[in-house]
């Protein structure tokens, strides 16, 4: 099976200036997705920037930077999906290749691992009628206990329900999606009612479960200065 591994880095990021070539514990905030991806069973591990200055850093650590992006789909407003497609595109055109599926790697999950990596390949291999693999994280604030506006300033519960357990162990399981682990099948990606869909199918998936470390995702200030203790406290 043929898996594209495509990284996306734009270089106009809003959150955090410059996030994805940001010094992290001694590295840009993306060497460490391209890393852990170079270390995997991904046939191929691209950077999908619209900037020189992104494209050398990706190739000194092991990533293909067959293009720059072009400008409609590195703006803020550009979704995922059409970053995707631009790539399988290029490829079926340029090169006459086109993957089997497609592991969409953001950047902003420095704790991203090989191995987690390669247990979504083996799960999508073992799944031939599933479109998509996504990571998943056992939630830590249910469900049973969240509000929603209701009226007069009061709040009312988001599920309804009587008997309401008051014991952590008596609620039921309930899992989050994570953008560590995006994996979807180019069939699926590339089918003419998806143009502007998303890049998994929720209705069609099957889950990788990963740990609260490999869950963080850097999105603000307080998420690199997170993700920088943890780094630290690792290589003691």
């Amino acid at each position: 099976m043929e898996i594209l591994g495509i990284v996306p880095a734009r270089s106009g990021s809003t959150g955090v200036k410059h996030k994805n070539v940001r010094d992290l514990a001694g590295q840009p905030l993306m060497s460490y997705t391209i890393e852990a991806a170079k270390r995997s069973g991904l046939s191929r591990v691209i950077l999908s920037t619209d900037s020189d200055e992104y494209s050398e850093i990706g190739r000194r650590y092991g990533a293909e930077v067959p293009f720059l992006r072009p400008a409609e789909f590195a703006s803020v407003d550009a979704k995922a999906i059409s970053v995707i497609r631009h790539a399988i595109e290029f490829f079926d055109q340029e090169e006459n290749w086109r993957p089997d599926a497609v592991m969409y790697l953001q950047p902003t999950s420095p704790f991203r691992r090989s191995e987690r990596i390669d247990e979504a390949i083996k799960v999508m291999n073992s799944n031939p009628n599933t479109d998509s693999v996504i990571s998943v994280r056992e939630i830590t604030e249910h469900p049973y206990y969240m509000f929603e506006p209701h009226s007069d300033e009061l709040l009312k519960p988001y599920v309804e329900m009587e008997n309401r357990p008051e014991r952590r162990q008596d609620l039921p399981d309930f899992y989050t999606l994570n953008d560590n682990i995006l994996m979807s099948r180019t069939d699926y990606l590339m089918h003419p009612e998806n143009e502007n869909g998303l890049i998994i199918n929720l209705n069609n998936f099957v889950p990788v479960y990963i740990t609260e470390s490999e869950f963080i995702d850097i999105n603000s200030e307080r998420d690199f200065l997170w993700a920088e203790f943890l780094m630290g406290q690792q290589a003691r």
